[in-house]
């Protein structure tokens, strides 16, 4: 059943679908219904009316290939998170929300774990690279947060959780 409304939108479809076609926003749209007719129209009861009328005030993105291999390249070699992401697209020229990057990329199978079969081996290379560092006395006074930091910035293949314990049995007086 559809939902009832205190003013007839039914009226105002073609005028709403014409202020669709021109851009006009929410805010100016309810506004001109307002001095139109004295009524006072909610920001819900109005997203309600637009859904009910099988009307839409944005514009999906089309996922091209440029957009997939942007996304790629972005994931892979810059490992940002969504929310840079969407920067950078942006940026580029592509208008994409964070949720829409998120459903692209697990759409792609660009997962941000790590599987269960590889944990040995990311264990093993997180702590080879640990030693390195810690042999180098780049990270000797680092605390627990900028141990992370710095090992997720530089490598980006080291949890949190992994980090703190590989780093215990060489330096106990750091704040691993």
């Amino acid at each position: 059943m559809p939902p009832v409304f205190a003013l007839n939108f039914e009226e105002w479809r073609e005028q709403v679908v014409q202020w669709i076609e021109q851009g006009v926003g929410h805010e100016e749209m309810r506004q001109n219904i307002l001095e139109a007719t004295g009524k006072v129209i909610s920001e819900r009861t109005w997203r309600r009316y637009l859904k009910a009328m099988n009307l839409q005030t944005y514009q999906r993105v089309e996922v091209t290939p440029e957009l997939r291999d942007r996304i790629r390249f972005i994931f892979a070699t810059l490992r940002l998170t969504d929310a840079d992401t969407v920067d950078v697209l942006r940026l580029d020229g592509f208008g994409v929300s964070v949720r829409r990057v998120r459903s692209i990329r697990k759409e792609m199978g660009l997962k941000k774990c790590v599987p269960r079969e590889l944990h040995a081996l990311t264990d093993d290379l997180t702590r080879e690279v640990l030693r390195e560092e810690l042999d180098s006395n780049r990270i000797a006074g680092y605390g627990r947060g900028n141990l992370y930091t710095y090992m997720r910035s530089k490598y980006n293949l080291v949890g949190r959780y992994l980090s703190q314990a590989s780093c215990r049995p060489r330096l106990p007086t750091t704040l691993c």
